[in-house]
């Protein structure tokens, strides 16, 4: 889903990116060529963007070959992941928070809401 906010007070929109991809499903070359699309299209728009959602990927692993495919393609669109603590009960971040480069949050606060198995 993308839902774009306009704030005509300070002259700008915001697009908002909810991803959603099933821990059960392997990770695939389809879902980060769609992914590229994805962001290609919102990028293009003129809009800050927000990514936020549960990637299912172990974006705090480094040596994980799918954190690094989703790390390049982040760095493609000029784009930061800012979630750096455990969102998942086994210790590893699952969820993320994604800006614009230029866009970095003040303060993001990953909240258990205690309606999932994370």
């Amino acid at each position: 889903m993308a839902l774009k906010i306009a704030d005509q007070s300070r002259s700008r929109s915001v697009a908002l990116l909810v991803i959603y991809r099933p821990g059960s499903a392997t990770i695939t070359c389809e879902f980060s060529d769609e992914l590229q699309l994805v962001l290609s299209s919102v990028t293009c728009s003129g809009c800050e963007l927000v990514v936020a959602g549960d990637l299912n990927v172990h974006v705090d692993v480094a040596s994980d070959s799918s954190d690094a495919q989703l790390l390049d393609t982040l760095q493609d669109h000029d784009l930061r992941q800012h979630v750096t603590v455990p969102t998942h009960n086994r210790g590893h971040t699952l969820d993320v928070g994604i800006t614009t480069e230029h866009s970095t949050p003040t303060a993001l606060d990953v909240c258990d809401m205690c309606v999932s198995d994370q």
